[in-house]
């Protein structure tokens, strides 16, 4: 078969189907943590092509605006109310070179892969025109114009093909998602479902172990590691997760980095701008937020962290609290050098510094820095009166 000469690729925004709610609103509608239109143009922008442009109506501004970081992005725009065979036409007629080939997609249609789209292209060396589910089209560009332009007026695409004439090759789609057009809610539901199914299927065949791919969430911008293991109900969005990590159920992890080998949860949350080092652990309920945990570190419960920089081989007792609030709207920072081992229920007010070694007892509030190798405690004298709780009692059951 003769190779086919890059194409030119035209998403529609404008005119893109007959589905009610297909506007820009739900082009630009999140879907799998990114605009639908965004996955289209992410499919379309890694084939080979001669060009590629987004077909806009009203809205071009903020579409501009939403979709800057694609170089030599063109926008063709059209009138209000153009229909698809309007809209198609006005932005091919600017393409020239009749002889060569578009390709044309919905923006609707976030599911679709380059697959389809590559086999699509192929196809249409055959009769010169092909489809395949999802509003993907292929023509040679001489005849898609002279159907577009003996169209009836306000004629979808579909239709002006049709009433053309038009023959063309039919191409299933590799996976049924993709024909999904998402211009309603539901079917922004549906997309998102099917990408993040189809992203978890693409981590278990690189090697890492999803325990319950269902209530997994794994956004596209994270690199998760093979060998690493991921329980049910866990959200880990824009992080890198390292070989032999271990994050346990319904933890969530948000912009973070995890080196070699650490467990996280179960129901951790780590915030953004956190970092684990290799080997360290972060156990039930424990919070931390912008700080830098070293290796081998263990936060093993209902803590948090927040705005510190915490050594290695740390070991961090129940409930401890960085105070890292003075009111004011920067974060004051706790420094926790190597080897410190902190007792449960005990705070740091920032900002301190606890030195290499040092050992905080139990129930301290340490509001100075520590030197190194020191023992600290600080803390309120008990006064215990006897016979006292009776009272008490007797006052709370009135």
């Amino acid at each position: 078969m003769k190779e086919a000469p890059a194409p030119h690729v035209l998403i529609l925004v404008a005119g893109a189907g007959d589905r009610a709610g297909a506007t820009l609103a739900s082009a630009l509608s999140p879907v799998f943590y990114q605009p639908a239109i965004r996955w289209v143009l992410d499919a379309a922008a890694d084939i080979p092509r001669r060009s590629l442009g987004v077909v806009v109506g009203p809205g071009e501004r903020e579409l501009r605006e939403r979709l800057r970081d694609y170089e030599d992005l063109r926008f063709f725009p059209v009138k209000a109310g153009a229909s698809g065979a309007e809209a198609l036409l006005a932005a091919a007629e600017q393409l020239g070179e009749p002889k060569g080939g578009v390709l044309v997609l919905s923006a609707f249609a976030p599911v679709i892969t380059r697959r389809s789209i590559e086999a699509v292209w192929a196809r249409r060396l055959e009769t010169g025109a092909a489809r395949a589910p999802g509003g993907l089209y292929a023509f040679t560009l001489g005849p898609l114009l002279k159907a577009l332009r003996a169209a009836p007026p306000k004629a979808g695409l579909a239709d002006a093909l049709r009433t053309a004439g038009l023959r063309m090759a039919v191409c299933p789609a590799g996976d049924p998602a993709e024909a999904i057009e998402a211009g309603d809610p539901y079917e922004l539901w549906r997309a998102g479902t099917a990408l993040r199914e189809r992203r978890n299927r693409e981590l278990m065949l690189g090697g890492v172990a999803l325990h319950d791919p269902r209530t997994t969430v794994i956004d596209p911008r994270c690199r998760i590691e093979p060998g690493a293991e991921i329980e049910g109900g866990v959200i880990i969005l824009n992080s890198a997760i390292g070989s032999g990590c271990r994050v346990k159920q319904g933890s969530r992890i948000e912009d973070c980095r995890l080196g070699r080998d650490c467990v996280v949860g179960p129901y951790a949350n780590l915030r953004p701008g956190t970092s684990l080092g290799d080997g360290a652990r972060v156990g039930n309920f424990v919070e931390i937020k912008n700080s830098r945990i070293g290796a081998g570190t263990k936060v093993s419960h209902l803590s948090y962290i927040g705005d510190a920089e915490v050594g290695r081989q740390v070991n961090v007792g129940c409930g401890f609290v960085t105070c890292n609030s003075d009111g004011g709207p920067v974060k004051q920072r706790t420094i926790i050098e190597d080897g410190v081992f902190i007792g449960s229920g005990s705070q740091a007010i920032a900002p301190v510094r606890l030195g290499a070694g040092s050992f905080i007892a139990t129930g301290s509030s340490v509001t100075d820095d520590v030197p190194p190798d020191a023992f600290v405690i600080s803390r309120g004298r008990q006064v215990t009166k006897p016979g006292y709780a009776k009272k008490y009692v007797r006052k709370r059951a009135a």
